[in-house]
């Protein structure tokens, strides 16, 4: 059966993600992943994102008043324990394809991986970053607010 969208949030994908034997999730959205078929098993979740199973959260299960185009999606991914050396640095993504040339800024410090903040981030930030890890240059760089091109 499927799970409906109705206040499934952030929260909520977490227990999933966690059902399944991931660490975090990385997103969620209606219809993510295509509509399914067949029974809608659960509705109105409202998970505090605490609980190890969404059979543990609040919600209507059994029966619900959505349809399919309303199914909810999540894509989750497991925690990087990969050693690295202090002052390394890498473009990691969720899908574990570091060599793609773009994903997270992250540092290592004290032999774990940890993502590198926006904050003060600017065009010379990914440039610098991008010429360490052995590229010409930064083509882009995107915070949380936007996309900025041509560095």
């Amino acid at each position: 059966g499927t799970v409906c969208n109705d206040y499934f949030d952030s929260n909520d994908a977490r227990v999933a993600c966690t059902q399944l034997g991931y660490y975090y999730h990385y997103t969620y959205s209606t219809g993510f992943g295509g509509y399914g078929v067949g029974s809608i098993w659960m509705d109105n979740m409202g998970c505090s994102g605490s609980e190890l199973s969404l059979f543990d959260c609040p919600g209507i299960i059994g029966s619900s008043s959505c349809s399919h185009y309303e199914d909810i999606g999540v894509r989750c991914y497991s925690r990087d324990f990969s050693s690295c050396s202090n002052g390394e640095i890498r473009l990691w993504n969720p899908y574990n394809t570091t060599s793609s040339g773009e994903g997270v800024l992250q540092t290592c410090k004290s032999g774990q991986w940890y993502s590198t903040c926006d904050r003060y981030a600017n065009c010379y930030t990914a440039k610098t970053a991008c010429k360490q890890l052995g590229y010409e240059g930064a083509l882009y760089y995107r915070t949380n607010g936007g996309y900025y091109y041509g560095y």
